[in-house]
């Protein structure tokens, strides 16, 4: 979720004021019947609307959906319909709403910034691991093929010793460090396996 919401504030400023201001106008056709049968504060869906604009679309569209729902409740007062405002309590409601839903606006950016930063950095951390991953995985292949190596030497080497006593020594190193080599693969093998994988 986090993820798809960092995308979505990649989109370009006029599509994201587009959709915010698609659901505040949507919100002030379903309220407007509402408003009639049941007269009352518009200020709870358009806060809603801002809340959910903020979190998505980031603090610029957020604010700007401040503005724009407070000039919308101005349909709300008394008389219906009309851009007039008879009421002084009426403007200090208005002002009152676009002062608290802007700070929550700028609460709410942070808190989303935040996570998505979280989530980017989480993101970065897992990618470390899996290359880290990767890397043990080689060494552990190096440090094989290198052990195997000095096995080999040493096997050369035998192969042209004819003291049954130094032979003996020889396969007995050649046999230590195979054992060696399979040792220490494994245990790389096994701190890769440990980094956490995506």
């Amino acid at each position: 979720m986090v993820r798809k919401v960092g995308e979505i504030r990649g989109w370009p400023m006029w599509v994201r004021l587009a959709l915010a201001g698609a659901a505040l106008f949507a919100t002030l056709l379903f309220q407007i019947p509402l408003e009639r049968e049941v007269p009352g504060e518009p200020f709870l869906l358009f806060f809603l609307i801002v809340i959910s604009a903020t979190l998505v679309f980031g603090r610029g569209v957020g604010l700007v959906t401040v503005g724009l729902s407070a000039l919308l409740s101005i349909f709300f007062r008394e008389p219906f319909g009309s851009l007039a405002i008879r009421h002084a309590a009426d403007v200090i409601k208005i002002e009152l709403y676009a002062v608290l839903a802007g700070c929550c606006v700028v609460g709410f950016a942070s808190l989303a910034d935040a996570l998505i930063a979280a989530n980017e950095k989480t993101k970065a951390l897992e990618q470390s691991d899996q290359n880290k991953s990767i890397l043990l995985r080689e060494l552990a292949h190096g440090v094989a093929n290198n052990f195997a190596s000095v096995a080999a030497l040493i096997s050369i080497k035998s192969a042209s010793v004819s003291d049954s006593s130094a032979k003996s020594v020889l396969d007995d190193a050649i046999e230590q460090v195979s054992v060696m080599a399979r040792r220490a693969s494994a245990a790389a093998l096994r701190r890769a396996r440990r980094t956490p994988r995506q």
